[in-house]
């Protein structure tokens, strides 16, 4: 598919599926092929289902299952409606599914009734109980083209008798932001920004290559895993989806199928060169990676050990996942860096200094704002967030901090709430934590900081290599013989774990948690 002339609503999406025959398949998972006019049908016939039970334009339905064409369908088939789809991250649980019901007030819940040990309906349930609403229907998900569930009795029986009554403006995918907070916020995307985005990844990541194949290891109900299969499709090219992730199995799946294409954390990514034999990933041309719990140290020595085509990426919610991407012809301090060049031709991106408020040039730090064709429209029902977060210009307001490189590009350094103002100078805690995590037995390291005596001072939480301890007090003279004074932790703590919560992609590091932590050590 041409993603020059990319529809700009589901119905010309599916419209283009229906075309497509004869042509490899959309989706294979298990062994079980979707061609992309399989898809167009069944998503046709899933809105025809979905209308005759009272789903309408401007429904929300949420969508809670793990990697599979019903996940797809449903999405597509609320598209037509002019309904959206709420990604519920299928790692929730009753409490975070019922803060959903409560803000959201869905019309249905779509959902595979029991995945390996989750049974999600009694999650539901729970969920219902504790947020006292229920959304009116409830519709048990194949997890297989063949399946016999409720979503395929609704698929036979819609016979696509319905009005496509949804078109680019209307709402069609909800986000979570990343759920460190008490109260996530929602971030909504209507038709048009999806399937522009969908068509930017599928050019500046190379998706319309005749022989690309894709690994769909990242799960849908994320904004970064979404992103990959919506590209994909704008492509028109095949992924090999995976449930859920395991190494050994795509490792297994890049060999077989001839995987071409994806992109994964940083500790999914160890995971699948680890479980890789000799020559499995071979057929690789370009994996994307987000550092979300190593830094891109750890991306450049897997390139290094295992010849794996790695770059960094940029993106988030409000402007969708793989938004920006490294080059594999970038210099190694900057390939394996979050950020990059923006995939979309007509997205901009500046950097603003978080005090002056001035422009910054290339080279100085400050927070990164973007725009363009991937903006999302609004938080749901926070209109004074959404205000704070869009400019007058249209530029969203990151909340990162990072630098302009002067060639088109751009570096993201860390969260603006992560950073650190040391000495007169903002620090990234990435530069302290890295050196810690480096010497001799400790597992990890993360840097936070906290008022001392009027002033910001770095904290440093280490964990340690198995069978080992850490000395804190060596690991302090290692930082004061090597680093900056103004560097030099304030004080180290040796802790088992990292506080840490799930997200769609596996777990992140609560360093909000770590921060009150070190405030109340310090002030002991």
């Amino acid at each position: 598919m041409n993603s020059r002339a990319f529809p700009d609503r589901v119905s010309g999406l599916v419209d283009a599926f229906a075309k497509r025959a004869n042509l490899p398949p959309a989706l294979i998972r298990a062994g079980e092929p979707v061609s992309f006019p399989d898809l167009a049908e069944r998503s046709a016939a899933l809105a025809g289902g979905l209308s005759r039970l009272g789903i309408r334009r401007g429904d929300i339905v949420l969508l809670w299952m793990a990697n599979a064409p019903a996940w797809l369908e449903t999405m597509l088939a609320c598209g037509l409606l002019g309904a959206s789809v709420f990604a519920v991250n299928t790692r929730f649980r009753a409490a975070e599914v019922a803060a959903i019901l409560r803000r959201t007030g869905p019309r249905a819940v779509v959902f595979d009734p029991r995945f390996r040990s989750i049974d999600f309906s009694a999650l539901i349930d729970e969920a219902v109980a504790i947020a006292g609403c229920s959304p009116p229907i409830r519709i048990a998900g194949g997890r297989s083209p063949a399946a016999d569930a409720e979503i395929g009795e609704l698929m036979r029986s819609g016979g696509g008798t319905f009005a496509t009554t949804g078109g680019p403006d209307d709402p069609l995918v909800l986000f979570t932001t990343s759920g460190t907070t008490a109260a996530p916020k929602y971030v909504v995307h209507p038709q048009r920004t999806i399937l522009a985005h969908a068509a930017d990844v599928a050019r500046g990541f190379g998706y319309e290559e005749t022989d690309t194949v894709l690994l769909q290891a990242l799960p849908y109900c994320g904004v970064f895993g979404f992103c990959q299969a919506a590209g994909a499709l704008a492509a028109g090219r095949p992924s090999v989806v995976q449930p859920s992730f395991d190494g050994a199995e795509a490792a297994s799946l890049i060999a077989r199928h001839r995987v071409t294409h994806f992109n994964a954390t940083d500790d999914m990514l160890q995971a699948i060169v680890d479980a890789a034999e000799q020559g499995a990933l071979g057929s690789l041309r370009l994996v994307g990676a987000a550092s979300f719990n190593r830094g891109p140290d750890a991306l450049a020595e897997i390139a290094a050990q295992y010849g794996v085509p790695v770059v960094g990426l940029y993106g988030m919610s409000e402007v969708q996942a793989l938004f920006a991407r490294r080059a594999l012809e970038d210099p190694p301090e900057r390939r394996f860096a979050g950020g990059g060049r923006p995939v979309g031709a007509a997205a901009e991106v500046r950097v603003r200094h978080p005090e002056t408020g001035a422009l910054c040039g290339a080279g100085e730090p400050g927070e990164i704002e973007v725009r363009g064709a991937a903006r999302f429209a609004h938080y749901h029902g926070d209109a004074e967030a959404t205000r704070r977060t869009i400019d007058a210009e249209g530029y969203v307001r990151t909340g990162d901090l990072g630098h302009l490189d002067g060639d088109g590009g751009f570096t993201f350094h860390a969260r603006m709430g992560d950073v650190l103002r040391l000495g007169g100078y903002l620090v990234n805690p990435e530069e302290i934590s890295a050196f810690i995590a480096g010497l001799d037995g400790v597992a990890g390291c993360q840097v936070v900081g906290i008022d001392v005596d009027g002033r910001q001072r770095p904290v440093a939480f280490v964990t340690a290599a198995p069978g080992r301890t850490v000395d804190t007090g060596e690991v302090l003279a290692a930082c004061r013989s090597a680093l900056a004074t103004f560097k030099v932790p304030f004080s180290i703590h040796a802790i088992e774990e990292f506080p840490s919560v799930i997200s769609p992609n596996g777990m992140k590091i609560q360093r909000n948690e770590l921060r009150i932590l070190a405030q109340e050590l310090t002030q002991k």
